[in-house]
């Protein structure tokens, strides 16, 4: 429920067309798939939930904009290593390496030269 404003009304929810006083509600997105309906819960500060909404509303734009232009969208991957994972696998010396030992002692990672 939005204040003429644009704001959240807080504690209001519309339910059979008219306002009813809800104080311990929640906020949720709910999006269809197929024949169900799937909740994101957006929290019960109003403020955060419209922000929530907002971002939700604007990446759902962008997918319907890439299908109607032929462009296959790529989800985020969790499994896939950041920088810094890979620059941390990169600087440590292998026990065959042979800087390795001077490696341990020093505690500090130096590229090794190998002829």
């Amino acid at each position: 429920m939005l204040t003429k404003q644009g704001r959240i009304k807080p504690d209001v929810m519309i339910y059979g067309g008219s306002e009813i006083p809800c104080p311990d509600g929640r906020y949720q997105i709910v999006k269809h798939n197929g024949t169900k309906k799937i909740y994101t819960d957006l929290g019960n500060d109003p403020a955060d939930a419209l922000a929530q909404f907002k971002a939700a509303e604007s990446k759902q734009s962008v997918r319907v904009a890439a299908s109607r232009a032929g462009i296959e969208l790529v989800e985020d991957d969790s499994t896939r290593k950041t920088i810094r994972q890979y620059a941390g696998s990169f600087w440590r010396c292998t026990p065959t390496c042979p800087t390795a030992p001077a490696i341990r002692q020093s505690g500090t990672p130096s590229l090794p030269i190998h002829s």
